[in-house]
């Protein structure tokens, strides 16, 4: 009932969200987006013409994240009216949905971790507090069987995910130009770091051999993981959206917590682990936040790599970013924060291997 006493009937959304879609217009925006995807573009920096803006003749009242995440009717309606609100304001980017749950996802269906929401009028994203017993409940975790994904947030992931499907049955315009983001499952690193602690980067030295079957452990539940989400959710395009822009493979890794670590420390406890993601699900892109810059170097040596986003260019030195990623053919997706961009001189045709 929660959802109906805020909104009304979901289908009315959707109504019009389909109404709107113009089949022309984001025919011409995907395949602008493939050719990026495939390096088929002139030389210079990429762009996108925008749609033309498309408001709705209708009210889309604003959701708050921590209601939508006590109602999957609500948390569908949340993530739809993002879509709407890109026909209206006009973008030049994909649009796309997944099950908006926040950074937890693994880590609480995992190992039951609990969630924290984040103040209402913030309306951000929970996250979810550390195992109550440190090592000792990662030890557990390492020697016990593979958790279920049938569990927990999972539950309500993969809830989701089926209703998208029926969805996408039921609006041939919706299910055709709004694609599908994999939920956020992070990064091994990231969720080991969210189940563990801190502490984890103390275990680097003292524990390195738990620390290394601890993330094993969490990249075998996250393939799990994803295996059925792609199950119920399938995508065999070759292509994956990372924020509304293409790149080729499945997956988009996440590595936050990577800025805390030495680059030999990358190389031992995170690369590995990545790789293992990215080949299983025929490649894809990594995004981090923060600064990154002792670790740009390594990602030309990573197998089915093929983009990297990076969200905070201004923390970065671009001049590495781009002789490291661009230079060696990945595709960098970016923003031009503070004017950051504009100053970094690179061959124009490396330039069609970046997307702001």
């Amino acid at each position: 009932m929660f959802f109906h006493e805020m909104i009304g009937d979901l289908d009315i959304y959707l109504q019009d969200l389909e109404s709107r879609i113009d089949a022309i217009e984001e025919e011409r925006i995907y395949n602008d987006w493939l050719n990026f995807a495939n390096g088929s573009v002139p030389d210079g920096l990429f762009t996108i013409e925008p749609r033309v803006p498309k408001p709705s003749a209708i009210k889309w009242p604003k959701v708050n994240i921590n209601d939508a995440l006590k109602d999957e009717t609500l948390m569908l309606y949340s993530v739809y009216k993002g879509c709407s609100d890109s026909l209206a304001r006009g973008f030049d980017r994909l649009m796309t949905v997944r099950p908006n749950y926040g950074v937890g996802i693994l880590p609480n269906a995992m190992a039951n971790v609990d969630f924290f929401e984040m103040a209402y009028e913030q309306n951000t994203l929970p996250n979810v507090r550390p195992l109550k017993n440190g090592v000792e409940d990662v030890e557990k975790i390492v020697a016990a069987p593979l958790p279920d994904i049938y569990q927990h947030v999972g539950i309500h992931v993969f809830s989701i995910g089926k209703k998208f499907m029926e969805i996408k049955a039921k609006y041939p315009k919706i299910g055709k130009y709004i694609l599908f983001d994999h939920p956020d499952t992070q990064g091994p690193m990231d969720v080991a770091d969210l189940l563990w602690g801190s502490d984890i980067f103390f275990e680097l030295y003292e524990s390195p051999e738990l620390v290394h079957k601890f993330l094993q452990k969490v990249t075998d539940y996250y393939i799990k993981f994803l295996d059925e989400w792609f199950r119920i959710v399938p995508n065999n395009t070759g292509y994956h959206v990372v924020y509304g822009r293409l790149v080729k493979g499945k997956v988009l890794v996440r590595n936050d917590s990577a800025i805390n670590v030495s680059p030999d420390f990358f190389l031992e406890f995170i690369k590995p682990y990545d790789e293992q993601i990215l080949e299983h699900f025929n490649g894809g892109a990594i995004h981090f936040c923060g600064r990154g810059d002792h670790f740009l170097p390594i990602f030309k040596e990573y197998k089915s790599l093929n983009g990297v986003d990076m969200s905070q260019p201004h923390l970065n030195n671009m001049e590495l970013a781009f002789s490291e990623i661009i230079d060696k053919n990945l595709k960098l997706f970016t923003r031009n924060n503070k004017g950051v961009l504009d100053s970094v001189l690179t061959p124009a045709h490396q330039l069609k291997n970046l997307a702001i």
